[in-house]
């Protein structure tokens, strides 16, 4: 087995947490090409929903214990 690191792929910015160049970039096209097919767009929905929610309980809090901003 192998000690050396090979860069460029998703799989060592996940596995490895490597962060340079070429791994950041994997992991981006990776991403990419996932939020295109149909689980991740329902991730991605899922998520913005998620999002959308703790907002609004976060604006509702501050307008509660904070009503003169």
């Amino acid at each position: 087995m192998s000690d050396e690191i090979e860069h460029g792929l998703y799989a060592t910015y996940t596995n490895i947490k490597c962060r340079c160049e070429l791994c950041r970039k994997a992991a981006a096209e990776y991403m990419r090409n996932y939020r295109k097919t149909s689980v991740g767009k329902s991730q991605a929905r899922f998520h913005q929903v998620v999002a959308n929610k703790r907002s609004q309980i976060a604006i509702q809090w501050i307008k509660e214990n904070h009503p003169e901003l």
